[in-house]
């Protein structure tokens, strides 16, 4: 085509070329004018063509990476793997410090360790993690609580869907948790709030919030329930202030599977066995019988619970006296013969019913005197009859005991 011819259409250049001219025709139906203007070089736009950057890298380049230097390919930077056989690489057994495990593949669920020899180790059925269920088996690849402690040759029993952990010995020998402590009590903490952790509320009266409980194996399973309980629970409704706790018993009575409470000690102090009243600060409240087989020990009021009083002014003159033993030593004025004397102990140890066991334990005449006594609420009326022939001016002393007793 001629400078000076008229175009009329434009073919498609599918071909551009650095050197390619642009006409433009400003008159198609005139003299042409034409005009020129150089095209630069066409630019490719595959996204798949490599960037300079990784054009230089193809090429090889050295020094660390940085934003305009992203592939160093130089040869010192391959020193690593360049020590490295075919069969190492391969095989996946790169030493740790090289960024392999030095084991080759490891075993699903296992847990990589450093062995003596330098490289990553596993022991599948020693040192497991059960990714399924969360579970962490020590001694064990069959985890059957969040943590699983095992040194039996024939593994766990099953276990209780509340355990949070189970820890299995093995057959012959002891097993124990040990707490060493230095300078302190070692302890054993447990806690409890009702509704959730999210929205916690305060114990109600009768909750338990420590357990110990005890199963044992049969004929030919484990007991589907604890046979013997240790419980401490709450003894009111709780709040910040009010905070009342006890201790409950229970255990399986023989040829029996049901457990049931046995003993109870009460936020008062007071101990109940077989029963669940409280006898108050202090007392004993039993059921059933209340005997010692000691030799030498016996039953009785220890140190602490008795006291002594004198009497005043004459036989008949009352004394007071809040223990539930004791002395009383009377005033040595004249009993006649045959005669009976009455006065009035007051003790708050004394309730209507009560039994209250005298003595003539010293002071004059011994034999010469009849004790007795009626128990009232609050006090005593006590009786002494001089038996012998003569008029008697002594202090005698009396000693006493009250016994709780009922009619019901």
């Amino acid at each position: 085509m001629s400078l000076d011819q008229v175009l009329t259409e434009l073919p498609e250049n599918t071909d551009p070329q650095d050197t390619d001219l642009l006409l433009i025709v400003d008159d198609p139906a005139g003299t042409p004018d034409t005009q020129k203007i150089t095209v630069g070089t066409f630019r490719e736009t595959d996204p798949n063509r490599p960037t300079d950057d990784q054009k230089a890298a193809l090429a090889g380049t050295s020094g660390a990476p940085s934003a305009t230097n992203k592939y160093v390919t130089a040869e010192s930077s391959l020193a690593d793997l360049a020590t490295r056989s075919a069969s190492d690489l391969s095989s996946g057994t790169l030493a740790p410090a090289r960024g392999g495990t030095g084991a080759g593949e490891l075993t699903a669920g296992s847990i990589p360790f450093i062995g003596a020899s330098g490289v990553f180790s596993q022991d599948n059925a020693k040192l497991f993690w059960d990714n399924t269920n969360k579970r962490l088996g020590i001694g064990t690849a069959a985890p059957q609580t969040p943590l699983a402690v095992n040194a039996n040759a024939a593994g766990a029993p099953g276990s209780d869907s509340s355990q949070l952990a189970q820890f299995n010995q093995a057959d012959g020998l002891l097993a124990s948790l040990g707490i060493d402590s230095y300078g302190h009590f070692p302890t054993i903490t447990w806690k409890r709030a009702n509704t959730g952790q999210s929205a916690k509320s305060g114990l109600s009266a009768g909750d338990v919030f420590g357990r110990l409980r005890g199963f044992g194996y049969g004929s030919t399973a484990y007991s589907t329930s604890a046979r013997a309980i240790f419980d401490c629970a709450a003894s009111e409704s709780w709040t910040d202030t009010q905070q009342g706790a006890l201790w409950i018993w229970s255990v399986t009575a023989a040829g029996g599977i049901s457990t049931a409470e046995r003993m109870r000690l009460h936020d008062s102090g007071g101990l109940s066995l077989n029963n669940v009243a409280d006898p108050g600060t202090g007392g004993l409240l039993a059921t059933g019988s209340i005997r010692s087989n000691g030799a030498t020990g016996g039953v009785g009021y220890a140190t602490g619970a008795g006291g002594t009083v004198t009497q005043a002014t004459s036989k008949s003159t009352g004394v007071t006296l809040n223990t539930a033993c004791g002395r009383i030593t009377m005033n040595n004025a004249a009993l006649t013969a045959g005669t009976i004397v009455t006065f009035t102990l007051t003790s708050s140890a004394i309730s209507f019913g009560d039994v209250l066991v005298l003595n003539h334990v010293s002071g004059g005449t011994a034999g010469a005197y009849g004790l007795n006594a009626q128990c009232g609420a609050g006090s005593a009326s006590l009786n002494v009859r001089n038996h012998t022939t003569g008029s008697l001016s002594e202090a005698i002393v009396i000693a006493f005991a009250v016994i709780k007793a009922v009619t019901s």
